[in-house]
């Protein structure tokens, strides 16, 4: 599996207008001399004496996963006969020797979590367990209220999360299901995309406000028609993503959508322009206090919008930069089959980290010499090294000169540090041991 070159018709003044800002907001930091580069490429094999093999004897790889804000937990359903059917496992953090844990959960196939937090770990009935009560319980883990959206591919999200700080303070989360998601065989997906905004005390765990189903994307029949597939919601909550399938202008590819102040709205907002699988979206308020006054590329800062997005589409992982209107294949580079792992298939849904980090499932063949044997598990990314950024940086630096050199220099990597500290504040928020 090899890289793409990606490609651009931009002109060179916006490529260097575009480019500042997607280096002031994706992660500013510079790189302190002290500072330690994350692996371009961080292969983590799962033990198949810990998670189990498939019905074709490969190490069991699970499916539909959500990766924790600080790249420490995989949340997957479908974990194999040897665990619960809904599993989470726990990541090394970078640099350390230390191998995968594996907790059993009470979930059922499909669960998800809230994104933002992570506060809760949702079943697709609405029950809401805390995640702590699931690491610290397992199985014995109970729920504590039903609520929200219900149904298959239903996702949710903290609006105006205090993540990482945790607060007595009333704590608003929408969800997103697919349409008719109850109903069986060709009845399940026609119909409109739904959401729900509830409201609930994060310290008595009481729901406060169960909200009301909202109906979208109800003015754009005459453009996408009357079904969505793969629907996502942000990890703001500010947005969502879905696929029609039968669209009435343009192709079937993703686009993406703006809840609107109401919550109840459909703006369009963007569009990729080829296929895809389901997306999830990055964050996009982390560093909104950088930005200042950089906003050059129609980029709305603070607001929750124009997070990137990840996707996994033919065995390849790609990113999506909202700035560019660019997808970058984040595959790791083979070496004309002569690299440590090889044969690289990426599987399920990738997730991006706070600090950017894309994290995703994958199977590939590890060799020693002449001798290579199968495996599976999660390959860390770090998109900042990718083969196709470091493309499109030179081909940007080719046509600019030099005027971007600072900018791109002032971010070459995701650093250990940056990693650390992101697990710290998961783990101080969900009081967990570090």
């Amino acid at each position: 599996m090899h890289n793409l070159n990606p490609s651009t018709s931009f002109e060179s003044s916006f490529l260097v207008s575009v480019l500042t800002v997607l280096l002031a907001t994706f992660c500013p930091l510079a790189l302190a001399q002290n500072d330690t580069c994350i692996a371009q490429n961080q292969f983590i094999a799962l033990d198949p004496e810990l998670v189990g093999l498939d019905d074709l004897q490969n190490t069991a790889l699970g499916a539909y996963e959500r990766v924790s804000p600080d790249g420490r937990f995989v949340l997957r359903s479908f974990s194999g006969k040897k665990l619960s059917t809904v599993s989470l496992i726990e990541l090394p953090a970078p640099g350390s020797k230390q191998g995968h844990l594996v907790y059993s959960t009470p979930l059922s196939n499909e669960a998800f979590p809230v994104q933002g937090s992570w506060r809760y770990l949702v079943e697709v009935s609405g029950a809401h367990y805390t995640f702590q009560s699931i690491i610290e319980q397992g199985e014995k883990a109970q729920p504590l209220f039903n609520a929200g959206m219900t149904g298959f591919y239903a996702a949710a999200a903290e609006l105006n999360t205090s993540y990482p700080q945790r607060t007595s303070a009333p704590v608003q989360i929408r969800s997103l299901s697919w349409p008719n998601a109850a109903g069986r065989g060709e009845s399940q997906g026609v119909g409109t995309l739904s959401s729900k905004t509830i409201r609930i005390d994060p310290t008595t765990q009481q729901v406060l406000d169960q909200g009301k189903i909202q109906n979208l994307c109800l003015d754009r029949l005459n453009i996408d028609g009357n079904m969505y597939a793969l629907p996502m919601i942000s990890v703001s909550g500010k947005e969502f993503a879905a696929m029609p399938q039968n669209p009435k202008q343009g192709g079937a590819w993703m686009r993406v959508f703006g809840f609107g102040e109401s919550g109840s709205q459909c703006q369009s907002l963007d569009q990729l322009q080829g296929p895809s699988g389901k997306v999830t979206f990055g964050f996009s308020e982390q560093n909104k206090d950088q930005v200042k006054d950089q906003n050059k590329a129609d980029r709305q800062v603070g607001n929750g919008q124009n997070a990137d997005l990840v996707y996994e589409y033919l065995g390849q992982v790609w990113w999506y930069s909202r700035q560019f209107k660019t997808s970058f294949n984040l595959a790791p580079w083979e070496a004309n089959g002569k690299a440590e792992n090889i044969s690289i298939i990426a599987s399920a849904f990738p997730g991006m980290t706070r600090d950017g980090r894309v994290i995703y499932a994958a199977s590939w063949k590890n060799c020693q010499g002449s001798e290579c044997k199968n495996q599976a598990g999660y390959i860390v990314a770090d998109p900042w090294q990718s083969n196709a950024w470091q493309h499109f940086k030179n081909k940007i630096l080719a046509t600019s000169g030099n005027l971007l050199s600072g900018a791109v220099a002032s971010k070459k990597c995701i650093t250990q540090e940056q990693v650390l500290q992101e697990r710290k504040l998961f783990a101080q928020f969900h009081q967990l041991a570090q």
